[in-house]
């Protein structure tokens, strides 16, 4: 079973294991991706003893989709415009990378329970570095004496 990530364009490349009686000139490659009752005709090519299919990414055909669910592909070769041959089909999912994107909205000093204070700095666009630093309470006159 193959995977198609919902946000990512995928390059499949078939290996053609026999072709017999064949002129690979006159092939016209295409896959068909079936999502939900509805076929998708995407073009191939053949690229020396290989079929070549740039998968666009799935997100620009569909406006969304079920990550649970199985759909089915084939691999069409026409050849001299009447034969119709189907040398690859499979089953596939569609996935998507778990993404969580945050922007700083703010920024200030917060003292937690244990008397840390953590201060938030933007490191770049993408990442976010926490820092930590320890804040002293001020001792008392009592305490300050106790330690000589």
């Amino acid at each position: 079973m193959l995977n198609f990530d919902f946000d990512k364009e995928k390059c499949i490349v078939f290996e053609i294991v026999e072709a017999t009686n064949l002129s690979k000139s006159d092939i016209k490659i295409s896959v068909r991706l079936n999502i939900n009752g509805v076929e998708y005709c995407i073009p191939g090519q053949m690229v020396n003893e290989s079929i070549q299919v740039d998968i666009p990414a799935l997100s620009s055909i569909l406006k969304e989709a079920d990550f649970n669910e199985i759909y089915t592909m084939t691999v069409e070769a026409i050849v001299d415009d009447n034969k119709y041959l189907v040398p690859f089909a499979d089953q596939f999912k569609i996935t998507q990378n778990t993404k969580l994107e945050a922007k700083l909205k703010s920024r200030r000093d917060a003292v937690t329970e244990e008397g840390k204070s953590l201060d938030i700095k933007l490191a770049s666009e993408d990442t976010i570095r926490e820092e930590k630093k320890i804040i002293e309470e001020p001792k008392s006159l009592v305490d300050n004496f106790l330690e000589i």
